[in-house]
This record gives structure tokens, C-alpha cells and sequence, in this order.
């Protein structure tokens, strides 16, 4: 891929709290945010230049975000909000959830928590998956082949 002539989004990454993982959570995450940034306004040009917040949380705090704003009474791995300028939203993130999820699909922790990243600034960019995964849509296909795409990408990056 090539990256000299966008300017990839800037993220800024807030660990409010030490519960449910968030320590390891903001470890992984540094590692990996430029990385991220790149490979993701490559792909969702919406996203270049601006600014995104990322926000680790709790399992208890994300189910009442969930609640209020999709109506959904149950702890998520990932949520994301838009917002006006200069800050193009906020993706948060539960990392105990995270963990959970990666054990159940077998997959390493640090790759699925940037899975749900890049998942959740791919929402800020646009892009929707409201239909259920299995009914062929087109943009919920492409979505998350865009995410698989990007998540290699970062990973063959640090290798």
C-alpha cells in the first residue's frame, strides 16, 4: 500500500479506569496506533486528517451505552459515535469483552482487540453493517473485508 500522500487520521487513546483489562488493553493499543491510522485512512478516505477519540471502558459501562443509544440491554466489544468537528467521533471500546470474545472465536487477544478497532473507526468512516451478517449485503461484506484487509496489513506491518 501506499501512504505518502494521505494524511492519516490522528488518534488519541484515553484509559479512564484499570477494570476489565484496560492496563493491557492501552499497551497493545499504543503499539499499534499508528500502524492502525495508516492502514485505515488508506482505505475509508473519509477518515484522513481528521481526529478520534478511543475510549477503554468497562463491560458495565459500555452495556449502558449500548442500552441508551441502540436500545440493546447487553454488554458489546465496541461502539462507535460520530461527532461534529474537530473530532470526527469516538470508538469505545471494552477490552473485557474483547477477551472474552477472542477466547470463545480462538483468536489472540492483542489481534482481535485491533479487530474491534479498526471495526469501529470503519463505522466512523462510513461504513454499516445494520443488516445481519449472513444476508450477502454488499456493504456488510465490504466492510468487513476492509477490516480483515486492514488487520492483516498492520499485522504484516510489525512482523
Amino acid at each position: 500500500m501506499r501512504h505518502a500522500k494521505i494524511k492519516p487520521l490522528e488518534i488519541f487513546l484515553f484509559t479512564p479506569g484499570e477494570a476489565d483489562g484496560c492496563s493491557a488493553a492501552h499497551k497493545v493499543l499504543v503499539a499499534h496506533l499508528k500502524t492502525v491510522a495508516i492502514h485505515v485512512s488508506t482505505v475509508c478516505s473519509t477518515l484522513q486528517g481528521q481526529e478520534v477519540n478511543i475510549i477503554l471502558c468497562d463491560r458495565t459501562q459500555i452495556r449502558k451505552l449500548n442500552r441508551q443509544f441502540r436500545q440493546e440491554d447487553r454488554a458489546t466489544d465496541v461502539l462507535s459515535f460520530p461527532l461534529t468537528e474537530p473530532v470526527a467521533g469516538e470508538v469505545w471500546i471494552s477490552p473485557g469483552m474483547v477477551k472474552k470474545n477472542a477466547r470463545e472465536f480462538g483468536e489472540v487477544f492483542e489481534k482481535e482487540l485491533v479487530r474491534v478497532l479498526v471495526h469501529g473507526l470503519l463505522h466512523l468512516g462510513g461504513m454499516d453493517h445494520d443488516r445481519s451478517f449472513r444476508d450477502g449485503d454488499e456493504q456488510t461484506e465490504e466492510m468487513f473485508s476492509l477490516q480483515e484487509r486492514v488487520l492483516r496489513d498492520v499485522f504484516s506491518a510489525g512482523a
